[in-house]
């Protein structure tokens, strides 16, 4: 372990050094620079931890903290500080710390201790962070997915319909007056036909990014996933069950992105013939299941996989819980199972 002590007392310093080695229970390397422009210079240094006293030559208090966090803004942080400022370690740990030490109060194995449960709290706020920064870059992709969708529907999907109503309405007038020789009718009948064929892939597309939950709700949203799936893969999928309670709630979109998600793993990656999802409400959760008759999945080996990494993503955050497993009878089974929230009487 590699450590970086900030402290212009040479006896502190020397105390907090034997203190840190005798207590560790590995090779310990500790580095001391005695101000915070010293430590500057150290900054391309990789430390498993610093700490800092708060009363240096070149800065005090609080403001120690936050020049030290803007030197080192990745690196635990463990504050020291004299009997009776105590009050403002703790407002150091407001500010970023992730734990302090009373000079002088510490045993050496107490000393190692606070770095190591440092070093862990740091590691489980970045953690945090990361999820946290993975949910918000989740949904701002599925707001910019419904704004393409629905631009899709009520932009592009509506010119297109209007090209197409004018070109059959100028056929059919050039044929009555006989402007339009046969051969060149047909063709332009013929090209129509390739612009609704584009016309209904855009709806298809628009539908996708951004499913009618609002008119057609959980249930209907499922069922003409079903039913689009079939169409175009010509293989069986089905929705059954009554998710209808989540018609209202922000957890329905996240619940249909992850059948979504789902029925595509089983058609891309499991070959699947037969996919069947189910929506239950029992117990006071909702059960949604996808479940195919494909080749199967190992869990851990698919744990890496983007598509199911952003399912469990959509699960956690609607306070879900999403499991994969093998089908009995061959195949893979997903579920999620969202807890309901009471409702009011």
């Amino acid at each position: 372990m590699r450590l970086l002590l900030i402290e212009d007392n040479p006896g502190d310093a020397l105390m907090l050094v034997e203190g840190l080695q005798a207590g560790a229970d590995g090779p310990t390397e500790v580095r001391v620079a005695q101000t915070l422009l010293e430590a500057a210079g150290l900054r391309d240094q990789d430390f498993d931890a610093l700490l800092l006293d708060l009363t240096l030559p070149d800065s005090q208090g609080l403001e120690t903290v936050r020049q030290a966090r803007g030197l080192f803004p990745s690196v635990p942080l463990v504050v020291l500080t004299g009997v009776g400022d105590e009050q403002m370690a703790l407002d150091a740990i407001l500010q970023g710390a992730q734990d302090y030490l009373v000079k002088g109060q510490s045993q050496p194995e107490l000393i190692y201790r606070s770095v190591q449960y440092a070093i862990a709290r740091r590691a489980a706020q970045y953690a945090q962070e990361r999820e946290r920064l993975a949910y918000e870059v989740l949904a701002a992709t599925e707001r910019e997915q419904q704004r393409i969708g629905q631009d899709l529907h009520d932009g592009v999907q509506g010119s297109l319909a209007g090209v197409s109503l004018m070109l059959m309405r100028l056929v059919r007038q050039a044929q009555q007056e006989h402007l339009l020789p046969s051969q060149l009718a047909h063709t332009l009948i013929e090209v129509n036909g390739y612009l609704k064929d584009t016309i209904g892939q855009i709806r298809n597309l628009s539908k996708g990014l951004c499913p009618e939950l609002k008119m057609q709700g959980l249930n209907g949203a499922l069922t003409s996933l079903a039913g689009y799936v079939g169409k175009m893969s010509g293989k069986r999928c089905e929705f059954s069950g009554d998710a209808a309670e989540l018609d209202r709630s922000p957890a329905a979109a996240q619940l249909y992105f992850i059948a979504q998600e789902a029925v595509a793993n089983a058609l891309k990656h499991a070959d699947a013939n037969c996919i069947f999802i189910n929506a239950a409400c029992q117990g006071g959760h909702l059960q949604l299941t996808v479940e195919d008759d494909g080749a199967g999945i190992d869990p851990q080996l698919a744990a890496g996989g983007l598509g199911l990494r952003a399912m469990d993503y959509r699960a956690r955050m609607i306070g879900a819980q999403l499991e994969i497993a093998s089908r009995e009878g061959g195949g893979t089974r997903i579920s999620c199972r969202l807890p309901l929230s009471p409702q009011p009487s």
